[in-house]
């Protein structure tokens, strides 16, 4: 049954949200699109301006003995995630995933402290290329004292465990993925895509606020095993 556009102000509403979805769904196609070109090497293409924070395991790293010390953003060499405790750094393999850069987690506390830049009180999309290398953890992906991307399927939250939006869509075990989280402010509510399609119903979580970042671990605990090669924030819907 198609969408009633005569009704004065239901149709028109339902007209607006399937036009708005479908806008959405293509921004995020193009979005991964990018990121995919990136990740298999095949095209360095230019992603949406307006970053609040992009990562690119090619490009920024501080190193000694392959383990990253400083992780500086491409859209801002100022923005740095860092790890100087060298237990807990994670190695950089110049040969990771698709033959690209890419940084590794093992699980075994090593983790990076980020800037205080995850969007707080507003919308946001985050988008990155991952590659889970065992399921014997909580898996937190990009985290914060108070927000977690996580496990697989792919949960999120902002603190409060009873609100989550999930994915039903599980990564495969080793095999290079892409997880979006788009969250509207308006409602308090986020969805997830996996490699660019949706994957679970938008879900209430509650307002974020904390802007603190974390990459491969929540509240510094309950650590990443696997790749990251990318990671991209916008404090909008992409």
């Amino acid at each position: 049954m198609g969408i009633n556009f005569q009704h004065p102000k239901i149709g028109v509403f339902r007209g607006k949200f399937f036009r708005n979805s479908m806008n959405q769904l293509r921004n995020i196609s193009a979005l991964v699109s990018v990121l995919l070109f990136t990740v298999t090497g095949l095209l360095h293409c230019q992603l949406p301006e307006g970053s609040v924070l992009w990562l690119r395991a090619d490009s920024g790293i501080t190193d000694s003995a392959g383990r990253v010390i400083l992780w500086r953003a491409k859209n801002d060499s100022l923005l740095v995630c860092s790890q100087f405790n060298p237990i807990n750094r994670p190695y950089i393999i110049r040969k990771g995933m698709h033959g690209q850069p890419t940084i590794r987690f093992s699980g075994s506390a090593l983790f990076f402290d980020g800037p205080a830049v995850f969007p707080v009180g507003r919308d946001y999309t985050i988008t990155y290329v991952i590659r889970i290398n065992s399921f014997a953890s909580a898996n937190n992906m990009v985290g914060g004292k108070g927000h977690s991307i996580f496990y697989s399927p792919p949960l999120v939250h902002h603190g409060d465990f009873y609100r989550i939006a999930q994915s039903v869509t599980p990564i495969v075990l080793l095999e290079p993925t892409i997880v979006t989280v788009v969250y509207r402010q308006t409602t308090a509510s986020a969805q997830i895509f996996i490699n660019g399609i949706p994957s679970g119903k938008e879900t209430q979580i509650g307002e974020n606020r904390d802007p603190s970042l974390e990459i491969g671990s929540y509240q510094h605990d309950n650590y990443l095993i696997g790749d990251i090669s990318e990671i991209v924030i916008y404090d909008r819907i992409c």
